[in-house]
């Protein structure tokens, strides 16, 4: 049961963090869900619960379909990209801490740029 609260956390964080590792274990994790999903259906004769678990394959088929987008993606994108991106969205965090690595680095960005501007 534990697993099922905890995998899909590696969606969150490997979304987050732009983990190609992280994105790739939620995929995995869907496709086995996936899986547990047909079996059941297979075995039971409930109507109503065969519904239920249809539209949900399909609603994780569209989420495996942004999966694979964003995993390729991320293959695209260097360390460097990767980490701008995650300090823009910590600048845009209205709960994030000022003292982070991310939002000095955007700082200095900034006042790289003006500098730039003003020569």
């Amino acid at each position: 049961m534990i697993v099922v609260i905890i995998l899909p956390l590696l969606g969150y964080f490997g979304a987050r963090t732009y983990s190609r590792k992280l994105v790739l274990g939620y995929f995995v994790y869907l496709v086995a869900i996936i899986a547990v999903r047909a079996v059941l259906i297979s075995i039971n004769d409930n109507e109503a619960f065969i519904s239920v678990q249809i539209v949900i394959i399909l609603l994780e088929l569209l989420v495996i379909v942004y999966i694979i987008k964003l995993f390729r993606i991320l293959g695209k994108l260097s360390e460097e990209d990767k980490f701008y991106l995650i300090g823009a969205a910590i600048m845009n965090d209205p709960d994030a801490d000022d003292s982070s690595s991310a939002h000095r680095y955007s700082e200095e960005n900034q006042e790289q740029d003006q500098q730039e501007q003003g020569d």
